[in-house]
């Protein structure tokens, strides 16, 4: 089968008369207010020559080094983004 016959337009799915979905308003309450914190991994000491004595909100987990995750600030509380939270 051919990936052409496989696959349907969302146009095709949606009925007759009904809104396109990426035209249909929603509310999404929890805003982004900012960012509370960066978790990161990697060695103690290159994190703390990275930051030359700057006091940030960076959270330093165990693994290999790279960025974890991110602590978003919403009107609703915190979210964790990333690929595990500490």
């Amino acid at each position: 089968m051919e990936v052409d016959h496989v696959l349907i337009p969302l146009v095709d799915l949606c009925a007759a008369g009904s809104q396109f979905p990426g035209r249909i308003e929603v509310e999404h309450p929890p805003a982004a207010t900012g960012i509370k914190r960066l978790i990161v991994a990697g060695e103690p000491k290159q994190l703390s020559s990275w930051l030359d004595g700057r006091r940030l909100p960076v959270t330093l987990a165990d693994g290999a080094p790279g960025v974890i995750g991110v602590v978003v600030l919403t009107t609703s509380g915190e979210i964790v983004v990333g690929s595990r939270s500490q």
